[in-house]
């Protein structure tokens, strides 16, 4: 009898987890332009991709926020995307001819949806 209670509590705990949601949709919208852009957060492999960009590893920072940070030869792009508002801000980060660091912010507004645009 206990080894039947065990197992169906074990089966329980199991199927629990699997309706779980890993991988998140969403539709970013810069400022009124009608131009969309996608952005997929896999909370298994804790990645994000955003639109054109590669997909990349991100960590959590507090509860709400999720960055990112990529860094190649010529710049570095930062990605941090707020879970609870949808808001989400890529800024670039380089060294300018002059040899000061210079940087673009880009805010975004993000709404989840079911699959890809």
């Amino acid at each position: 009898m206990r080894t039947k209670i065990f197992l169906s509590l074990l089966l329980l705990l199991s199927l629990s987890g699997c309706g779980k949601e890993t991988v998140g949709y969403f539709t970013c919208v810069y400022g009124s332009l009608p131009e969309r852009f996608s952005l997929v957060i896999d909370t298994q492999k804790k990645t994000m991709l955003f639109d054109k960009y590669k997909e990349r590893t991100y960590e959590e920072s507090g509860t709400n926020f999720l960055v990112s940070r990529a860094k190649t030869p010529e710049d570095t792009l930062l990605l941090d995307f707020d879970r609870i508002t949808g808001k989400m801000r890529m800024v670039r980060e380089w060294t300018n001819s002059t040899g000061n660091l210079d940087n673009t912010i880009l805010r975004y507004q993000c709404e989840k949806t079911q699959n890809l645009i």
